[in-house]
């Protein structure tokens, strides 16, 4: 993987709950790590869930190696307004140069 292909901005986190000023708790995205990224549609494929047509969509991230974070399947991915769940990662090459993440949309953000 060439590093100038990496040319999307996404933000690793979690999402959390916290106490907000009327002692209700909220869920919220908390960021671990914004890094770029090289993002490719990966799988799509159409299903009966509940009784109404669902449309999934996977698309492949890849990164770049870093010594201080390794990315786990508990986080979520932020990109251009949606969240996304992480299915699996694996090291490219077996360097750790860079890793490949496979995540769908998440529709609600949880």
């Amino acid at each position: 993987m060439n590093p100038g292909r990496l040319d999307k901005r996404i933000i690793f986190g979690t999402f959390t709950s916290v106490e907000n000023a009327y002692q209700d708790y909220v869920i919220t995205f908390v960021p671990v790590l914004a890094t770029w990224s090289n993002i490719k549609p990966y799988d799509g494929n159409r299903q009966l869930q509940a009784q109404e047509q669902v449309i999934n969509q996977t698309f492949r991230f890849t990164v770049r190696y870093r010594r201080d974070f390794t990315p786990t399947k508990d986080m979520r991915i932020e990109y251009d307004g949606s969240y996304f769940t992480i299915h699996s990662i694996r090291n490219v090459d077996d360097l750790f140069r860079f890793y490949e993440i496979l995540g769908s949309v998440t529709d609600n953000g949880s």
